[in-house]
């Protein structure tokens, strides 16, 4: 797995020590380190369901300034019943993993790089998602189109005086 290094989000998405024990206030703080580090230009935003079995929590981001909905960054899934361990589903890990989160994993299954064990190892996980080549670039590009956008409109003359 890829050490990450506290950059800007020009460069990566530094990584921000998890706040709580449980998978929502890991993805909590990692959502609003998002809207601090671009200063409430892109936002992250969490989305929880469950099932019989487990509790999705769906960590994605937006632009309030644009209309242009939410973009998915990863899934993560853990069993109803205890926190951990979390499955992380996102682009740039493999999908060799195709068991419930409730499964009882074999040794290999354990040893996977996407599945957390404590709040320590999610948030390694979540910043390795959000520097990888599949997402930082994206919302490198999202976050610069956005504030391009708000500084036009905030230039833009309120009324042509006729």
């Amino acid at each position: 797995m890829p050490e990450t290094t506290d950059h800007t989000l020009s460069s990566n998405v530094p990584p921000v020590p998890p706040v709580g024990r449980s998978p929502r206030d890991v993805l909590d703080a990692k959502a609003a380190a998002l809207a601090q580090q671009t200063k409430g230009v892109l936002v992250g935003d969490l989305r929880t369901s469950r099932n019989d079995d487990a509790t999705m929590i769906r960590f994605g981001a937006k632009v309030p300034a644009l209309d242009e909905g939410r973009r998915g960054i990863l899934t993560a899934i853990h069993p109803n019943d205890r926190d951990y361990p979390v499955w992380i589903h996102a682009a740039c890990f493999p999908r060799s993993l195709n068991v419930p989160p409730y499964a009882i994993l074999t040794p290999e299954q354990e040893k996977e790089e996407f599945v957390a064990h404590d709040a320590e190892q999610l948030g390694r996980l979540v910043d390795t998602v959000l520097n990888s080549d599949d997402v930082a670039p994206s919302l490198r590009k999202l976050t610069a189109r956005a504030t391009e956008i708000l500084k036009q409109q905030q230039g833009a003359p309120e009324g042509n005086g006729t």
